[in-house]
């Protein structure tokens, strides 16, 4: 009888050290946010790795994120063990007679719980450089690059209210989201971009707010920071796809050539800036054009659509030397706020004056 309790016994243990043991796999401690900046004498330079939903995001610089594999949090939190930067908890060091060094900030979160901040001026944990050394070619090499804009339309990896749920974002700033056909709301407002993070303010009666972060290929909610959609409940991490077949607005460059000193010197008008609105830029011919008379230069103005319409536009142009011109183009803008720019025929008139 004793030989059978004992077994039992032995039976029960193994039974109760497998559920232990695998309790404690399910328990593995994960890194959820991981964030170090350093700079000084150079540009300073961050690094962010985050845990959203099921998926790990990386963001250099505060550039738009992109998705990375999870072996690649797996690896930084190797490199967290291996040089026990939790040690580094609460270190603040700063050495007042180095003028011109390398500051650093440093905070990490792990799934227990855990919180570790660290900084320093010209002041160092214990095996700081041979960790971040590690740390920056790590993340350096999970990061693809061909960041983009975040204007698009962009359609929800689930279900939408009886047909695809997307989210269209404009160059102006605004932003509209449908749910689907059987959705009697048209969501719209405005939004606004700080590095990879995305918020997006609702104007359309229901006053909601969307926090967003932006990747090279989506838009991902982020529930805790945001209000819940008014049909569709769309979890923590949910993803929005680019849709890469829409040709989505698409902006007309018109291209313009002008010198120091002479010109000529160019004025944009729009008759309808409900439709339209432009962007300019410029760049000179010759890198040393500091030194040139009349160094050569190109003008480029990037016509963007609001809303779908046409409007005139002159481009007024005044010279010492070749004189005064005004030139007409006619703009259309489709429904995906594509911009299609041709020059008017000479007898069309100009617009009203002001």
């Amino acid at each position: 009888m004793k030989k059978i309790v004992a077994l039992i016994m032995i039976l029960c243990f193994s039974t109760y050290a497998g559920a232990l043991s695998e309790g404690t796999e399910d328990r593995e401690i994960r890194l959820t946010r991981f964030w170090y900046t350093f700079g000084g004498y150079m540009v300073p330079q961050s690094y962010e790795v985050f845990l959203l939903g099921n998926e790990y995001y990386l963001c250099l610089n505060e550039t738009p994120a992109c998705r990375i594999k999870p072996e690649t949090a797996e690896a930084l939190m190797r490199i967290v063990e291996k040089y026990d930067i939790a040690g580094w908890n609460g270190f603040h060091g700063n050495d007042p007679y180095i003028l011109d060094g390398e500051d650093f900030g440093l905070s990490v979160s792990l799934s227990d719980g855990t919180e570790i901040f660290a900084s320093g001026s010209n002041a160092f944990p214990d095996h700081y450089h041979d960790a971040t050394s590690e740390i920056i070619t790590l993340l350096e090499e999970a990061d693809p690059g061909g960041r983009r804009e975040a204007t698009g339309i962009y359609r929800y990896e689930g279900e939408g209210f009886g047909g695809d749920f997307t989210i269209t974002i404009a160059r102006d700033g605004t932003y509209t989201f449908y749910e689907g056909p059987l959705s009697s709301y048209m969501g719209g407002g405005e939004w606004s971009v700080s590095g990879s993070r995305m918020d997006m303010y609702e104007e359309n009666g229901f006053n909601l707010y969307f926090t967003m972060i932006v990747t090279e290929d989506a838009l991902v909610y982020v529930k805790g920071k945001s209000d819940e959609f008014p049909y569709i409940q769309v979890p923590d991490g949910g993803r929005f796809l680019r849709d890469e077949t829409a040709e989505y607005g698409k902006t007309f460059r018109l291209t313009l050539e002008s010198f120091d000193g002479g010109g000529p010197f160019y004025r944009v008008e729009i008759e309808d800036y409900d439709t339209l609105t432009f962007f300019a830029d410029c760049q000179y011919r010759d890198e040393n054009h500091e030194e040139i008379d009349g160094a050569a230069y190109e003008i480029y103005y990037d016509f963007a659509g609001k809303k779908p319409g046409t409007t005139r536009v002159i481009i007024h142009s005044e010279s010492p030397i070749a004189g005064n011109e005004d030139i007409v183009y006619m703009a259309a803008v489709d429904e995906n706020l594509n911009v299609i720019m041709e020059r008017a025929e000479e007898d069309d008139s100009s617009l009203p004056p002001e």
